[in-house]
């Protein structure tokens, strides 16, 4: 692998994880950030999600960004973007690693150099891939820590040693720690190592990895982690608790998860046609099914859907773990196509270039722009102001997160955007006052006072179609001079 790929794909995920501040899902705030507001005492327990109640919602993440908020706060003030971004680098460098390791291992089962090519550089530059690699959510990190474990299991010259023997357990352990789910790769890897490792030999990517002998060490490990879960469960709940088991309990004993929402089996393939490259996915997933059953990656991919089409609530984030497999499969029918002379003409390829520098735009996107515009209000707020503010705002009109919050700040929810009118900022504070989109054309005044921050300019009204902006997070805050 050239080593500019490399160098690349460090600015990229560095200058993504600086920039791409907020959230792809309100989850990876509310059942983390929120949580370790609470733990910091930025936040009351009321505020958090059913989890906590039900001691559901591991705590590892949890811990880890308070660790990092109260090591900051060792060294200055703590300012919470400064730890936000912090904690986006941590899982830019655990996705980065895993990817190159992975690259690593799977590399050489890969026959013509085109396709080879393309494995690499879709694993390191996908839009998608880069996107998810930096958020600090359940999601991603689990299947990192799973993709780490996974590409060092078939690595000869780390699986043979114990030291890593017990990290590739102890990593398998961290994905169902973060995420319970993540027992459905893991029982597919078990599978697999059990029967086809030992049993069925049909090419060199599929000669037997590893022996017996490894299987205590990556039990140990295994446990070893899912303790640790339960240690840093206690230290956030305070007795001892399981939360994997609580999860479980929760959803499938009580259906909580299935009081969301549920979704037809078929649910995951149909979204499929509506994502960017989600087709080259699913055909690329039919095309390994059918070609490459032995391969460990397709095991862990089959078993991994059939699991979650059988869950009754489904997201397409869920399905975010076995994204760092797609290259691979990808790769694999470039190869099948190329052997049987398909899809190799000047059509196929000018659709593969145009393809690529759709994803290159994407890229260019994903690594210099925020995913979430509620955070980017939270910071202007945070900069701008020290002393005491009264912020004022209806359920959609601005939303103010507690861990990135100030406690100078104190936010007031309005039932109806009429009632700004009644509004008496306290002596010694300054107010501002919140309008969505929607609320400013409700509202009419002359005198709306100076514009603190705006991301509904006047000429989002003419691609106003279907009424789409009084749906959307774009608002505008005025200090309170109504």
């Amino acid at each position: 692998m050239k080593r500019n790929y490399i160098y690349l794909a460090i600015v990229l995920y560095m200058i993504a994880a600086y920039c791409s501040m907020g959230q792809n899902s309100p989850d990876e705030y509310y059942q983390i950030l929120q949580f370790a507001a609470y733990k910091l005492g930025k936040a009351p327990s009321s505020s958090l999600s059913w989890e906590f109640t039900q001691h559901a919602r591991p705590a590892l993440q949890v811990w880890l960004a308070v660790m990092v908020y109260n090591f900051c706060a060792m060294l200055a003030s703590a300012n919470p973007f400064v730890v936000a971004m912090i904690l986006r680098l941590f899982s830019a460098i655990i996705s980065l690693l895993s990817a190159l390791l992975f690259i690593h291992a799977f590399l050489p089962s890969i026959k013509h150099s085109r396709a080879r090519h393309w494995f690499i550089l879709l694993s390191l530059f996908s839009w998608l891939i880069l996107y998810n690699s930096v958020r600090f959510s359940a999601e991603n990190l689990s299947a990192k820590f799973f993709l780490l474990a996974f590409a060092m299991l078939f690595l000869p010259k780390l699986n043979r040693r114990i030291i890593f023997q017990l990290l590739i357990g102890f990593s398998f352990g961290l994905a169902v720690v973060l995420r319970l789910q993540m027992i459905l790769a893991v029982g597919a890897i078990l599978l697999w190592l059990t029967i086809v490792n030992n049993f069925i030999h049909v090419d060199n990517t599929n000669a037997r990895v590893v022996t017996w002998r490894i299987y205590p060490y990556l039990i140990f490990a295994f446990i070893a982690a899912n303790l640790v879960g339960v240690v840093i469960d206690h230290w956030f709940y305070g007795q001892w608790v399981w939360s994997n088991f609580q999860y479980l309990y929760a959803n499938l004993v009580q259906g909580k998860a299935a009081s969301f929402g549920s979704e037809p089996w078929y649910f995951y393939a149909a979204i499929a046609a509506f994502v960017p490259y989600g087709l080259i996915y699913l055909c690329a997933t039919f095309v390994a099914i059918r070609y490459k059953i032995y391969n460990p990656v397709v095991w862990v991919i089959v078993i991994f859907i059939a699991g979650h089409m059988l869950i009754a609530h489904k997201e397409l984030r869920f399905l975010v773990p076995i994204l760092g497999f797609m290259p691979l499969l990808i790769a694999y029918t470039i190869d099948i196509a190329i052997d049987n002379n398909k899809f190799t003409g000047k059509v196929s390829r000018r659709i593969w270039r145009y393809s690529w520098y759709f994803n290159c735009f994407a890229v260019i996107l994903v690594a210099f722009l925020p995913s979430g515009t509620n955070v980017l209000l939270c910071k202007t707020i945070y900069d701008r102001y020290t002393q005491q503010v009264d912020f004022y705002t209806t359920s959609t009109g601005g939303n103010i997160v507690d861990f990135y919050k100030r406690d100078n700040l104190q936010v007031h929810y309005l039932k109806d955007i009429k009632e700004i009118s009644t509004i008496k900022c306290p002596t010694g504070s300054e107010c501002l006052v919140a309008f969505t989109c929607g609320e400013l054309k409700q509202y009419q005044t002359t005198q709306k006072g100076e514009i603190i921050y705006d991301n509904c300019p006047n000429w989002v009204d003419y691609i106003n179609v279907n009424d789409w902006v009084s749906r959307s997070g774009l608002f505008r805050i005025y200090s309170h001079s109504l």
